[in-house]
């Protein structure tokens, strides 16, 4: 296979897999925005899409080492193995990080949910200038991001802030660049709340992207 068919098999099978457009409409939007959903699968629907999440693992390269070592990390810890459906994996990361590379100068990413920051290097490896901005209220699952982006040498791109998301982007500094990149990825019934606050106070980019994970939760 060549590199370029290798290329276009890969990114055919990360839109298949993950990628829903969801028009989010509302009475209080005053417009409205497509949101994309990277991973919508109930655990009996990811029964039925194995075989299309193996054919995406093989087409890949292979999993870097400290982020292997933060899946396991993850699974073998008492209190947080109970989240591991939380965790983006392989295939998520990787289609996030071609997301931040394809829109271009991506220099500033707001990440609201950190968990144990499976995403986090993802994002921070889109270009030599990407930074990341990690929101998380969980000070365990904190403790382990920062040890797996300590191991994945791009340690000084990053910042993350403990506590509660949204009272964390209402005092980021109005002076700041706005972010060019957002994945939301924390408490799914204030999705609206976070896209809203975004918007009206003018923390992304005339040209910047949203993510949002698992939308079609309940």
């Amino acid at each position: 296979m060549t590199l370029s068919s290798r290329f276009f098999l890969t990114l055919s099978l990360y839109l298949s897999y993950f990628l829903v457009l969801l028009q989010m409409k509302s009475k209080k939007l005053t417009r409205t925005r497509a949101l994309l959903n990277c991973a919508v699968f109930t655990h009996n629907q990811q029964q039925q899409h194995n075989h299309l999440a193996d054919a995406a693992r093989k087409a890949l390269a292979a999993e870097p080492t400290h982020l292997h070592q933060l899946r396991e990390a993850t699974a073998a810890s008492d209190q947080l193995a109970s989240g591991m459906h939380m965790l983006s994996g392989p295939v998520q990361g990787r289609l996030l990080h071609l997301l931040a590379r394809m829109r271009g100068r991506t220099t500033r990413v707001l990440e609201i949910g950190t968990y144990t920051g499976y995403a986090t290097p993802w994002f921070a490896a889109a270009s030599a200038d990407t930074t990341v901005l990690s929101l998380e209220r969980d000070d365990r699952s904190l403790a382990l991001a920062e040890r797996a982006m300590a191991d994945s040498g791009l340690r000084s791109r990053v910042t993350f802030l403990l506590g509660d998301a949204m009272e964390s982007i209402k005092a980021l500094p109005a002076s700041e660049a706005p972010f060019d990149l957002v994945f939301i990825d924390a408490d799914k019934r204030r999705y609206i709340d976070y896209y809203e606050r975004i918007l009206s106070a003018g923390l992304l980019a005339p040209d910047g992207l949203i993510l949002s994970d698992n939308v079609l939760w309940k």
